[in-house]
């Protein structure tokens, strides 16, 4: 390996959210907890907008982060969310552009259509007091449970969904929009790179394979909440359909269980979630490096159970994905020297 591409080794974590969506950081604040998490690249992934990269970039490019464009983008499936990530796009692209308006709009109207079904329970909240949560032009079911934990109709963030907001909840209103195969040949058309978010949460296995036949380039594979049978699964999931593997932490709050590089945990630590793994796996460990005017995201399984240490790895295999002139691959296998 050379000292150029050891100097791009360490962590990374291509799934966070700032407060242009749902989440409670601004996107300085983001780079800076991504900073101290020991992070070398990022992407924040904010759920249907392409804002949050050209917020973000400064903070990142001053504190020495290596920063990739990302969006979240919500889809429906048989009434249920279905989560694609997009990287990649590009922000100009009109079809995007248009289509991340309807959703907002389509936003608004379902957070609405909510706090009239909150009213007929006798919870009284205006839209006004709602947007006040809301930094960027994306409303959601987030921002309302803010509001009902500031106006104590619920005592936290958990029971206001439990309670009124939750799929099935007395105050849950469907979402609408695109389908995941829209939604990943939309990505595919603003020029990016289209992967099935937290897969586990989403319960879609059975379509998976119609999704990779529509375009879809990835599945996220390594996640703080998918672990153990769950976690090997969707790799395999990954490896059947020749899928990238991807990881992020789905970061949102400070109050989460899971923070940026969430999994960067030692092995003999009781919080290690891949104890009961063949393999000891850091989800969001990737190497970055640059080949040209390409560059690669590399996921690193490192070694063996026992091993802990950080000792250098060197790749024995790489299968490479290339998408006009970005690669992610994250396909790598590692062995110790």
């Amino acid at each position: 390996m050379t000292d150029a591409a050891k100097q791009k080794i360490g962590f990374a974590d291509l799934h966070l959210h700032t407060n242009l969506s749902d989440g409670s950081l601004t996107p300085l604040e983001v780079v800076k907890l991504s900073k101290r998490k020991g992070l070398r690249c990022i992407s924040v992934t904010d759920h249907d907008t392409l804002a949050s990269y050209s917020a973000t970039k400064p903070y990142a490019d001053e504190l020495g982060i290596e920063i990739i464009p990302g969006i979240e983008v919500s889809s429906v499936w048989q009434g249920r969310d279905v989560h694609i990530l997009g990287y990649f796009c590009d922000p100009t692209n009109l079809a995007m552009n248009t289509e991340l308006g309807e959703s907002a709009k389509q936003r608004v109207t379902r957070a609405k259509a909510i706090l009239k079904k909150l009213a007929t329970l006798g919870v009284n909240l205006s839209f006004e007091k709602v947007m006040t949560y809301c930094k960027g032009k994306v409303v959601g079911r987030p921002h309302i449970a803010m509001a009902l934990v500031d106006e104590e109709y619920v005592s936290n963030f958990g029971e206001a969904f439990n309670k009124y907001l939750a799929d099935g909840a007395p105050a849950f209103v469907e979402k609408r929009g695109l389908n995941p195969q829209q939604t990943i040949r939309l990505i595919e058309n603003a020029g990016g790179i289209a992967v099935l978010a937290h897969p586990y949460k989403s319960s879609v296995d059975s379509l998976i394979p119609d999704l990779v036949e529509a375009g879809l380039k990835g599945i996220e594979t390594y996640s703080p909440a998918q672990k153990g049978a769950v976690g090997r699964h969707y790799r395999e999931i990954a490896d059947r359909y020749n899928l990238v593997g991807t990881g992020g932490s789905d970061f949102h709050t400070e109050n989460s269980p899971y923070g940026p590089n969430s999994v960067n945990v030692a092995k003999n630590s009781a919080q290690n979630p891949f104890n009961d793994n063949p393999l000891f796996v850091n989800q969001a460990h990737f190497v970055a490096v640059k080949n040209g005017s390409y560059r690669a995201f590399v996921h690193i399984s490192q070694g063996t159970r026992s091993h802990h240490h950080t000792n250098m790895c060197h790749i024995k295999r790489i299968r490479v994905i290339r998408f006009h002139k970005m690669v992610i691959d994250a396909c790598a296998i590692f062995q110790r020297l």
